[in-house]
C-alpha cells in the first residue's frame, strides 16, 4: 500500500466535494447523469511533491559574478640616464653629417674572467624622427685593450673591430674619439665616426 501525504488526501477531498455539490445544483439530476472527478495518482504525487502549493515557481539559479581581469600592466623599468633637451654629445658620420646626443646612460662596471669593462656608455639621439644610437666601450678581452665603437642610425647598423681611437676627457668627464665601422650585414660597407660624449657621474642598470 501506498503512504499519500496529508496535503495529498487535501486534494482529494477538495475535488471530491466539488463533485458533490455540482450534483446538488443540477437540480435532483439521476445519479447516472451525476458528474465526478477522478484524481489520478500522478496528480496525487505531483500535489504532494510540491509541498501543497500548486502556484510555486522554479527559481532560477543565479549567475555567477563575472571574474574581474586584472586590465593592470606590468611597465619594465628604464634603466636610469641622463637626458636633455640640448646636446650631450654629438657623432659625425663620414665629415658630413653629424647628429646631436641627448641622452646617456653609463652602465654598470663589467668583470668577468676573460672581459674587464672599463667603460660601456650609451647615447641616445632623434634625427627626423628616427631613433640613433652610439655605444662606446673601453675594455680588456683576454689582458689585451679591445675599444669598440658601434653605430644605428639612418646609415644602417655599423661595428668596428676592436681597434677604435677612444681617449677621455678632463677629469674622466667625457670621451672623443674616432673609429672606421663596418656594415654589420654585408661587411663591406665602411664609414667614418668621429664623436665627443659627455660621461655621466651616476651609473645605470643596462643588462
Amino acid at each position: 500500500m501506498k503512504l499519500i501525504t496529508t496535503n495529498a488526501w487535501a486534494l482529494s477531498a477538495a475535488l471530491i466535494l466539488t463533485s458533490c455539490s455540482t450534483s446538488g445544483d443540477t437540480g435532483g439530476a439521476e445519479p447516472g447523469n451525476a458528474t465526478s472527478a477522478t484524481v489520478q495518482p500522478e496528480q496525487v504525487n505531483d500535489f504532494a511533491a510540491s509541498g501543497g502549493d500548486t502556484d510555486s515557481e522554479v527559481d532560477e539559479p543565479e549567475q555567477p559574478p563575472a571574474a574581474e581581469t586584472d586590465t593592470a600592466e606590468d611597465s619594465a623599468e628604464e634603466p636610469e640616464a641622463v637626458s636633455s633637451d640640448e646636446a650631450l654629445g654629438t657623432v659625425r658620420i663620414n665629415d658630413s653629417i653629424t647628429y646631436t646626443i641627448t641622452q646617456l646612460r653609463k652602465c654598470e662596471p663589467y668583470d668577468d674572467e676573460f672581459i674587464e669593462r672599463e667603460l660601456e656608455l650609451q647615447g641616445l639621439g632623434e634625427h627626423d624622427g628616427e631613433r640613433v644610437q652610439v655605444d662606446v666601450y673601453i675594455e680588456t678581452i683576454a689582458g689585451a685593450p679591445f675599444h669598440d665603437v658601434s653605430w644605428a642610425g639612418p646609415e644602417g647598423v655599423f661595428g668596428s673591430d676592436g681597434e677604435a681611437n677612444i681617449t677621455w676627457g678632463a677629469d674622466e668627464s667625457s670621451v672623443l674619439g674616432s673609429a672606421t665601422l663596418v656594415d654589420a650585414w654585408t661587411q663591406e660597407e665602411q664609414l667614418q665616426l668621429d664623436f665627443e660624449l659627455g660621461v655621466p657621474a651616476e651609473t645605470a642598470t643596462c643588462r
